[in-house]
């Protein structure tokens, strides 16, 4: 038998340099269709400053809220500030936590406008490119996940902000009761005497004999009559402190049934929006799987459109060819 290892390494070097051909042409084909896929999501990718502006106001916030935190316990006292400087520190507590607000109503609105503006790009290119299924459900997933990211870092911003503001509530509340807890008291003290009895002033008493004996030597000056009127004066002028006192105490409660009731509303208040920002958050999930059911359907419509052409078009060719071959025959 002849030998045929020269053959064979020639066989073998043929099927070798077929493949290494077939390999680098299925290579090719990768890279091409690796590179389409990068264009398209560098194409849809976002480039904009919201995270950066984002985690400014989150550090400005923060730092805001250090400052409130070190103020509180000069605030709440009474003789560290002046009535002026915890007037000038609401307003610009105020000012500030407002243009806050106004940032994160900036950047909600912006969030939201583009989203809408990508959903109606991603729409466009659908229709356009309907071949291209799954790179349109990878630009649509990565986009469905960013959106998510995007708006929890727009809660998270909420929630700072509404706690802040509760801080200032509350501890706004407390300096406004007291000062009318303060205002109440002055104006019970502001009692007159009566102008019928003039009693000189005396001397600073020391011990309590002295005081013992210049009570008897007052009493012993008033006829009974001006006792009687003393002792009448003296018990509508308690009468009317305990009343008044009973207002003050009245105002009081009121002030912090109101205090309380203001903190419960804003923290239903801030439920409120979680729960708001929670249900937009599901009807943009609802509304992205509807669009991604309604491609699927139009896909299908278009196979099934095809599919019926071409039966169609198989039994009009079955039917010319039994024609011809019948005209032969």
């Amino acid at each position: 038998m002849s030998n045929r290892t020269e053959l064979f390494k020639k066989y073998m070097q043929v099927i070798a340099e077929t493949q290494g051909i077939d390999d680098a042409r299925n290579e090719l084909n990768n890279t091409k269709a690796r590179e389409d896929r990068e264009k398209v999501k560098e194409k849809f990718s976002v480039k904009d400053t919201f995270v950066k502006e984002s985690k400014q106001l989150m550090k400005h916030i923060m730092e805001f809220q250090i400052v409130i935190r070190q103020l509180t316990p000069r605030y709440e006292s009474a003789t560290d500030m002046t009535d002026q400087e915890k007037d000038d520190f609401d307003t610009e507590s105020k000012l500030q936590l407002q243009q806050y607000f106004e940032k994160y109503k900036q950047l909600e609105s912006y969030e939201r406008q583009r989203q809408e503006m990508m959903k109606e790009k991603l729409e466009k290119w659908s229709a356009t490119v309907p071949f291209f299924s799954r790179s349109i459900d990878d630009v649509s997933s990565f986009h469905k996940v960013n959106n998510q990211f995007r708006m929890g870092i727009l809660q998270s911003l909420n929630m700072w902000l509404m706690k802040i503001s509760d801080r200032l509530s509350t501890i706004q509340q407390t300096r406004l009761s007291r000062q009318r807890h303060i205002e109440a008291i002055d104006f019970n003290a502001q009692l007159h005497l009566p102008e019928e009895i003039s009693v000189s002033q005396s001397p600073m008493i020391t011990t309590t004999v002295e005081e013992i004996k210049q009570y008897e030597e007052t009493m012993s000056k008033l006829s009974s009559e001006q006792l009687q009127i003393l002792a009448t004066e003296h018990e509508e002028l308690l009468n009317l402190k305990n009343e008044e006192l009973q207002k003050a105490e009245a105002l009081r409660r009121t002030a912090v049934d109101i205090a309380s009731l203001q903190s419960e509303l804003a923290t239903h208040l801030q439920v409120q929006t979680q729960n708001i920002n929670t249900l937009l958050d599901n009807q943009t999930d609802v509304e992205m799987e509807m669009e991604k059911g309604n491609r699927q359907l139009k896909q299908a419509n278009r196979k099934g459109d095809r599919l019926a052409n071409m039966v169609m078009w198989f039994a009009i060719i079955c039917g010319l060819l039994l024609l011809f071959f019948d005209y032969i025959n």
